[in-house]
């Protein structure tokens, strides 16, 4: 329908008296018959002859009188060859040409007006990445057996006996019992004494409570000279333990299959995200598409430099500052980041806000204007970098885990072997320390 759409230098006319007049504006009779095809559009013959032939076929008067109108099986062919003879833009990859044109017609368009297009809808970005298939690592990586769960060793010394004590040691310990036995019998000889003469029950009771006070300190008081033997055993004991701690904790971090499965709930994630990242960039580029006016306003404002403008109170020293803090055009100026820039104070930072909002005032939004192809080469580049992140990872992915596993299965021979020894000397110690 649109073949009929165009300009009649002599007044426009209905859409369906066109089509019934053959007013075909793009065909060699436009002219003649004083038809202009509409503004900024490519020329018939841009698209191919056999293409621009079998459009005057399709709507010239002579093709319908003569019933020679194009067959489906002729638009087929003549398709198939335009697309094999198709050049890409070397301006623009989302231009392309036909090879017999000696410049692309898009971009000589485009410097009048608007971006024609803007690539959304391709499901893949467009990198080479033919030698690697994500979907097919991730299978291989399935394959890769777990090294399994695997609990602390438990090591039963049921015949350890601990170390006997030396002779002074008891002649100490049982001095100290009877010391402090014969301390306790003569406190309570006084407290009978006591009772048999004191009358008064409350002088009687405030004495026995006062001596036995007395008593107890003294029967405490004596200590038993083992020579260090006690503190050297409850010492050995507690290192022991500390040690036995130290190791578990290695074998949870180091000897269990929590660092696999991290590795494999790591690749998880990434193999989403890469199956999505085609869904994530065409959300973006709506994005673009979606804040066209916000994105065209912050363009506009990068283009006003405060070191070529006028603003009272701020010369070329502190413009300077300004740019050593990344604060350069209108676009950079905002309030809460002026304040933390050194001798801005209330005054300079209203001068500047006040420049900026001269400056977004004379900004006009374009609607017909599409998103700036610099904002899509950039998003396009990040979620390329993001695919080639993520395919190498995968790439590495299986050798890594393999390393991992072996690892693990090492590390658990050599903790056993420490363990082992760890929890001898810790029930070694224990007994040591029962017998004091």
């Amino acid at each position: 329908m649109a073949d009929f759409t165009g300009i009649k230098t002599h007044g426009d006319i209905p859409l369906e008296k066109a089509i019934k007049n053959l007013f075909f504006v793009y065909g060699s009779s436009a002219n003649s018959k004083k038809l202009e095809p509409p503004p900024y559009t490519l020329r018939l013959i841009d698209a191919s002859s056999p293409i621009a032939m079998l459009f005057e076929r399709a709507f010239s008067e002579s093709a319908i009188s003569n019933n020679n109108r194009p067959k489906a099986i002729e638009w087929v062919r003549a398709f198939e060859k335009l697309l094999s003879d198709l050049l890409v833009c070397g301006q623009n990859d989302i231009h392309k040409y036909h090879k017999s044109l000696s410049k692309c017609p898009w971009c000589l368009l485009e410097l009048v007006v608007a971006p024609f297009f803007i690539s959304v809808s391709s499901p893949r970005i467009d990198i080479d990445t033919s030698y690697l298939d994500v979907s097919q690592l991730w299978q291989r990586i399935l394959t890769i057996p777990s090294p399994g769960t695997a609990p602390i060793p438990n090591f039963n010394f049921n015949d350890i006996v601990g170390t006997p004590v030396p002779i002074s040691v008891v002649f100490a310990k049982y001095k100290n019992y009877g010391l402090r036995t014969f301390a306790i019998i003569l406190t309570a000889i006084i407290a009978v004494v006591l009772l048999i003469n004191i009358k008064s029950f409350n002088i009687l009771f405030l004495a026995v409570i006062y001596i036995l006070y007395v008593m107890n300190n003294w029967a405490f008081s004596f200590k038993c000279d083992d020579g260090g033997e006690t503190e050297r055993r409850k010492n050995y004991f507690s290192e022991a333990k500390r040690k036995w701690d130290a190791l578990a904790e290695q074998w949870k971090k180091e000897a269990t299959d929590i660092l696999f499965l991290n590795k494999i709930a790591y690749l998880k994630s990434k193999k989403n995200e890469y199956e999505n990242l085609p869904n994530s960039y065409k959300e973006e580029i709506r994005k673009l598409e979606t804040n066209r006016e916000a994105i065209q306003k912050q363009h506009f404002l990068e283009k006003f430099f405060i070191s070529k403008a006028s603003i009272p109170g701020i010369g070329p020293n502190l413009t300077k500052i300004l740019a050593s803090y990344g604060i350069e055009t209108a676009k950079d100026i905002e309030k809460n980041t002026l304040y933390n820039v050194p001798s801005f104070g209330y005054t300079r930072v209203g001068y500047l806000l006040a420049w900026k909002k001269i400056v977004e005032a004379r900004f006009k939004f374009d609607p017909r204007k599409a998103a700036d192809a610099a904002d899509i080469a950039i998003i396009k580049n990040k979620f390329t970098n993001k695919q080639k992140s993520i395919e190498e990872d995968f790439a590495k992915s299986i050798g890594e885990l393999q390393d991992i596993r072996d690892k693990i299965l090492r590390r658990r021979i050599e903790l056993t072997y420490n363990l082992k020894t760890a929890a001898y000397s810790l029930a070694q110690a224990k007994a040591d320390v029962e017998l004091i």
